[in-house]
């Protein structure tokens, strides 16, 4: 009997509803899990606005400085420039493209014409080596040129004079060279210097720098000589990205480019023959030098947008579940006259601070992933700090009217079945 009353005393015991620190213990399980929950939203949403603003910030900042590519004075007109190469060797091109050259001076939509080993917006320009008299070993770039030139290529003279056909020596031991060449070897006069060393040729001209690689590299020193074979008897390093052979840069009127084309055209058919007529505009080189560059800034474009739209979406959510469990609350708060601006800000404040957090987060980052990437160019833009605001502005205004969407729907609706929501 009392063992019976004692095992009825423990089942009464375990089935006995829980007290009320086991409901304190349950409910502090949810609002601890509930927290974590919300914590971890947030995360979200901070992690995606940092990826939203940094890839604005990137898009900014590429496409400002490929707007600074294409509008540096390169020292140049790229204007109405074709080039065309001869595709032969030294001993087989300089004929051929003399005589093209003939022929074209015929040619009323030519203005003028030059041939050189190399053309513009080529990569590599020979490349010589040598060491000087006092044994310290020295590099320079090198073209060999015409001539005509200088005048058909825009370039300024600012000191001494041309190259001359009436002058047989300037076409065996003279050299122009330009700014950067002056400065390597100090020269305060550079007019009749030759290169210290064992080199002949000697200064009768200077040109201002112009830009004949890429802007990704700084000017180099530079000579500009009639004849390549002086210079590479002296040089003990030589080297060259593309095949030197000559090649014919012509300067067009301006008009009608497929007229003028099948001009030129012809006048290469009657001194090539049936040799290919290959030829590119120097202004499309110069912009297809850039093309990695125009295609970032193309995938991050669009990786903005992406993000920004992943960024939306989870704000959408987020804020839905926000309103959902603040109802009540929207519905009081109506009742006592709060007006609609009143509670799209109360719901709206915390997702400010989530845009300035992650704000604080993507700055350093772009900042030092752009300019890692400006570091591949000799000549770039200082990123300027109002591209920072502008990527965080845009990145608040999108999420503030994500989340007012939300928040206005709650504001406009009947506070009376705000108030019977569970």
């Amino acid at each position: 009997m009392h063992k019976g009353a004692a095992r009825g005393r423990e089942g009464s015991h375990t089935s006995a509803p829980p007290g009320p620190r086991t409901r304190l213990g349950r409910a502090r399980c949810r609002v601890k899990s509930a927290t974590g929950i919300g914590f971890l939203r947030k995360g979200l949403i901070v992690g995606q606005f940092v990826a939203s603003i940094t890839m604005i910030i990137g898009t900014l900042v590429v496409g400002k400085q490929l707007s600074y590519l294409r509008s540096t004075d390169l020292g140049y007109k790229q204007e109405n420039i074709v080039i065309i190469p001869t595709n032969k060797t030294r001993a087989e091109g300089y004929p051929l493209a003399e005589k093209f050259r003939q022929e074209l001076a015929g040619n009323r939509e030519v203005l003028s014409s030059t041939t050189s080993l190399y053309s513009f917006a080529e990569p590599g320009w020979v490349s010589l080596g040598y060491r000087d008299d006092k044994n310290i070993f020295r590099q320079f770039r090198m073209n060999t040129i015409d001539p005509a030139f200088v005048k058909a290529m825009s370039l300024e003279l600012i000191a001494g004079r041309n190259f001359s056909k009436e002058n047989p020596a300037d076409l065996i031991n003279s050299m122009i060279v330009n700014e950067a060449m002056v400065k390597e070897y100090g020269w305060k006069d550079p007019l009749g210097k030759r290169l210290p060393g064992k080199y002949e040729q000697q200064v009768i001209g200077v040109v201002k720098d112009f830009h004949y690689e890429s802007l990704r590299n700084s000017i180099l020193p530079l000579a500009l000589v009639p004849s390549i074979d002086s210079m590479l008897r002296r040089s003990s390093d030589m080297s060259f990205t593309a095949s030197p052979q000559p090649r014919v840069s012509i300067r067009l009127r301006p008009g009608d480019l497929q007229k003028q084309m099948a001009s030129i055209k012809n006048d290469w058919i009657k001194v090539a023959g049936d040799q290919d007529f290959e030829f590119r505009f120097l202004d499309e080189s110069l912009n297809a030098a850039y093309i990695q560059e125009q295609r970032l800034g193309t995938m991050v474009q669009y990786a903005s947008v992406l993000s920004i739209f992943i960024a939306c979406m989870g704000l959408f959510g987020l804020s839905t579940l926000i309103v959902v469990r603040r109802t009540k609350e929207i519905g009081i708060r109506k009742i006592l006259g709060a007006e609609i601006s009143n509670i799209v800000l109360l719901i709206s404040k915390d997702f400010i601070l989530l845009v300035i957090i992650a704000s604080l987060i993507a700055f350093p980052i772009a900042w030092w992933a752009l300019q890692t990437w400006l570091q591949d160019f000799a000549y770039r833009i200082e990123i300027p700090w109002w591209i920072f605001v502008m990527a965080s502005m845009l990145v608040l205004i999108v999420a503030l009217i994500t989340v007012s969407f939300q928040a206005i729907k709650a504001a406009l609706a009947n506070p009376v079945k705000s108030l019977r929501t569970e």
